[in-house]
């Protein structure tokens, strides 16, 4: 038989059995499609945190609660310890080679504008973020130090939030209710885009102090170490730990530099993204078997 009869073949009983060739061509078409999604997806997050890190600067420690597991960095244990008592701690204590400490605080909180609410990210930072991330105002301006101090109530925008609670209307100078406290809205940054289906633009950012009072908490999710210069990130990293291990144990926080966690994040995507992918490859065998099947029938 040759190849001309074979296809002829397989078309007509393709055409007969159109339902069930359907259904079993689709077992393929959403394998390939998730592999397709996921490694798009991977490679987008990727690249969107590599250039955030590499924003930061290479000379930066960070702290994180918990002590990361595993020789690929998995997720940190123990509940967070770190709180403001050790932010000014380190302030107090910080030696030549650290420039600054910037803690953070991060949860998710309703926005709302008049009848409009949106579920968003709200981050409490220091004024000093704004320089060090590179991220800039489109509209208005960011807050001040001064205004940090006596922890104002005002807030920045990012680009999809002041949309979609403001529609057309210029939301500089006009209130917006964040868990039934009204801030002034002083600034909306510029687009930051949407990588993995994450919408990075719908966030609030407000003092570090105006966020403390607001959640009433005095945790802080992570914090931000400055060093002088790279050279200096050994020296800096001795004196930090040194200051952390009178409060805390090893269990407690990881110290880690910017390219250190980088590398446990993007190792952590990276056994994410390929578990999903057997995942989605099992639909793309079981698919390619079913079409088989129909075509030795």
């Amino acid at each position: 038989m040759n190849p001309i009869e074979l296809l002829s073949i397989s078309a007509e009983a393709i055409k007969t059995n159109k339902l069930r060739s359907v259904l079993t061509a689709l077992g393929v078409i959403i394998g390939v499609a998730s592999i397709i999604l996921l490694i798009s997806i991977s490679a987008g997050l990727q690249g969107f945190i590599s250039s955030q890190f590499e924003k930061l600067g290479a000379n930066s420690l960070f702290i994180i609660p918990g002590k990361l597991e595993g020789s690929f960095g998995g997720p940190p244990r123990t509940v967070n310890k770190l709180t403001f008592n050790i932010v000014e701690r380190l302030e107090r204590e910080r030696s030549s080679a650290i420039v600054d400490v910037s803690p953070f605080i991060e949860i998710a909180v309703t926005a709302r504008f008049k009848n409009e609410s949106k579920v968003t990210t709200l981050d409490g930072v220091k004024e000093s973020y704004f320089v060090y991330s590179d991220i800039k105002a489109e509209k208005g301006r960011v807050f001040s130090e001064k205004e940090n101090e006596v922890a104002r109530r005002v807030a920045v925008l990012g680009t999809t939030l002041a949309r979609d609670l403001y529609k057309a209307d210029n939301p500089l100078d006009r209130t917006i209710s964040i868990s039934n406290k009204s801030f002034t809205v002083i600034g909306v940054l510029e687009p930051q885009g949407n990588v993995g289906g994450v919408d990075i633009d719908n966030l609030v950012l407000i003092p570090l102090n105006s966020a403390r009072k607001l959640t009433g908490t005095d945790q802080v999710n992570s914090i931000l170490i400055r060093t002088t210069s790279t050279d200096t990130i050994p020296v800096a990293k001795e004196h930090v730990d040194k200051i952390l291990n009178r409060t805390l144990s090893e269990d407690d926080y990881t110290l880690l530099s910017q390219e250190q966690l980088l590398s446990s994040i993007l190792q952590i995507l990276s056994v994410l993204t390929a578990a999903l992918g057997g995942i989605a490859a099992i639909s793309l065998v079981v698919g390619g078997i079913g079409i088989s099947n129909i075509m030795l029938v």
